[in-house]
């Protein structure tokens, strides 16, 4: 199983499943649901489409490697990273469930956007 997220615009990028904190949760989510063994990113722009994905095992598409290939991920099988994930957007869910809205000092981007300003990591002059 199989799970596609399209996209259209900037790329994403399966280095940010990974991590203290989930930055792009949708597809871990949607694995965590579904019990799927692989997903993956297709971006369609003026560029062209590409594929980005991970799977538990080789499943013969270009652009989405298997889970020993990743080098981002500390995890040895697919039920060992769906079950870290359960863990991960479980804490996430919690924290927006609480109200909580802290910017993770770790990783400044986060801050960016049209809410910049009201962030603590917000710098006067950029232009985010």
């Amino acid at each position: 199983r199989l799970v596609i997220d399209y996209k259209t615009g900037a790329a994403k990028s399966r280095s940010n499943w990974f991590g203290t904190r989930l930055e792009e949760p949708q597809l871990p989510l949607y694995a965590v649901c579904s019990r799927a063994r692989s997903v993956a990113y297709i971006r369609l722009n003026e560029e062209g489409v590409a594929i980005d994905g991970i799977a538990g095992d080789d499943v013969g598409i270009d652009g989405i490697r298997p889970l020993e290939r990743v080098r981002q991920c500390e995890f040895d099988n697919w039920e060992a990273l769906l079950a870290a994930w359960r863990k991960d957007l479980s804490a996430l869910a919690q924290e927006f469930a609480l109200g909580s809205c802290a910017i993770d000092a770790n990783a400044p981007t986060l801050a960016g956007g049209a809410y910049a300003p009201l962030t603590r990591l917000y710098t006067v002059g950029t232009t985010d």
